[in-house]
């Protein structure tokens, strides 16, 4: 199962939106894992990816993988409901810089 949902948030006055990118948050689910992965809008413009960070926290489950990246995966149990924040550094400092997305694990592991 794979979902996406647009985070659109508005630019300071003195940046022009066009500066500031626009991230999805893309969820999808295996067996006692959820993924979410930050994926910037294609059109985006003015960023210099080479010096952009990622720092990620949810709100149940753990963080298994890729703290640090564009993409992790959090340890779930059956019915827990995880929404994932990730704290984008490197960006101008008048745009966003956070997005979030929620995602309920659906999927048994095997173990329930």
């Amino acid at each position: 199962m794979i979902h996406a949902l647009l985070l659109l948030a508005s630019a300071a006055a003195d940046t022009p939106a066009d500066k500031c990118p626009v991230f999805e948050i893309i969820t999808s689910e295996d067996p006692g894992l959820l993924e979410f992965a930050a994926v910037k809008r294609p059109d985006d413009v003015a960023t210099n990816w080479d010096e952009v960070t990622y720092n990620w926290t949810v709100s149940a489950g753990s963080i298994d993988s890729g703290q640090g990246t564009d993409d992790i995966y959090v340890r779930v149990v059956l019915g827990d409901v995880v929404t994932a924040s990730v704290e984008i550094g490197g960006l101008d400092p008048n745009c966003p810089t956070t997005f979030s997305g929620t995602e309920e694990a659906l999927i048994p592991t095997g173990d329930e």
